[in-house]
């Protein structure tokens, strides 16, 4: 286990880095670009090496392709975004992403085991090449930046997205990790799993539609926060199959509501411009790397449902440093901390 989680590290740190010294990215290309480094992904799984080596070019190369996709796709899905719905927008990319996740593994899984991998990757190239084409329909665009402007774009944000992009992460492996040792049965546990997940959005989006009326943040920030925090931290006293299973359903509600919340912070607070959603992926993927590389060193010595603790401490904290930095004080909108 310790050494997926280091691969998640490093993939995630080459990412970050891979921004920087990247200095510009480019619709539809980059779209295009992370499509068929995905793919090439899915390849790399037949090489001929030991599995240890394939998983970390397979990670590596990968998590380069989510991220090239996800810089250009934000920069476009956020650009109209009305002033008065911006949670109701962060909403609708979280559930795309939920609703994704939920019939994907699902259908995936029916179809590899049915059919065999040669099918399964032959649909999922297959879906692959329809996205590339539709990203034909994209506008040309450039978006330039520097060194020196990512990383002082996010004034006031920079350590709550650090930590937005550190304990969504470590808390999704370090559960996916954990149930490996208890799920015997997958595809029932998916199913439940999936039908938690879509209650979560509906909530999801009531919520969205109250807080962006009334303007409220902070009021459903921190009570989130904190039952996260207090069912991640459970996740070391408990032991017995049923036990997980309830955490990890409580903790799928909660954290479904939570994230489009947290996330909307950069639309709050800071001007919704290319470069925002660039430095956002910079410190996203920074605070993943060094959440990652902390858990893999507690891992590898045997720690590894301490790690869980760790986690709950990243979203008990993350209220606390909202509220010191005044991010949703009675201050402007949009403005620079």
């Amino acid at each position: 286990f310790s050494y997926i989680i280091l691969a998640e590290a490093l993939g995630y740190g080459g990412a970050a880095l891979f921004i920087i010294l990247k200095k510009q990215f480019e619709a539809p290309f980059d779209l295009r670009l992370g499509f068929l480094l995905i793919l090439a992904s899915l390849f790399l799984l037949f090489l001929p090496f030991s599995p240890l080596v394939v998983l970390f070019i397979y990670t590596i190369v990968r998590i380069s392709g989510v991220i090239m996709f996800f810089v250009p796709y934000n920069i476009l899905f956020f650009r109209s975004t009305q002033e008065s719905k911006r949670l109701h927008k962060m909403t609708v990319m979280w559930s795309i992403g939920s609703v994704v996740g939920i019939i994907a593994p699902i259908i995936g899984g029916y179809i590899f085991f049915r059919f065999g991998v040669g099918i399964f990757v032959g649909i999922a190239i297959g879906i692959l090449c329809l996205a590339l084409f539709l990203t034909l329909f994209i506008k040309k665009e450039v978006y330039k930046y520097k060194f020196i402007e990512v990383i002082t774009h996010l004034k006031g944000v920079r350590t709550t997205t650090m930590i937005d992009g550190a304990s969504e992460n470590i808390s999704g492996i370090l559960i996916t990790l954990y149930l490996l040792s208890f799920i015997k049965d997958e595809f029932d546990f998916g199913k439940l799993l999936s039908v938690i997940a879509l209650m979560s959005i509906i909530f999801s989006f009531k919520l969205a539609s109250f807080s962006d009326k009334y303007n409220k943040r902070f009021e459903f920030i921190w009570p989130l926060s904190f039952l996260s925090a207090v069912i991640m931290i459970s996740f070391y006293f408990v032991s017995s199959f049923w036990a997980v299973i309830i955490l990890v359903i409580l903790f799928k509600f909660v954290s479904t509501l939570l994230n489009p919340v947290r996330s909307n912070i950069i639309l709050d607070k800071i001007d919704n411009v290319p470069l925002t959603w660039i430095a956002r992926d910079v410190f996203l993927n920074v605070g993943r790397a060094l959440a990652l590389f902390f858990v893999f060193v507690i891992s590898y010595y045997g720690f590894l449902n301490e790690s869980f603790i760790f986690a709950g401490l990243l979203f008990a904290i993350f209220p606390f440093i909202v509220y010191r930095k005044k991010i949703y004080s009675r201050q402007p909108t949009n403005q620079g901390l």
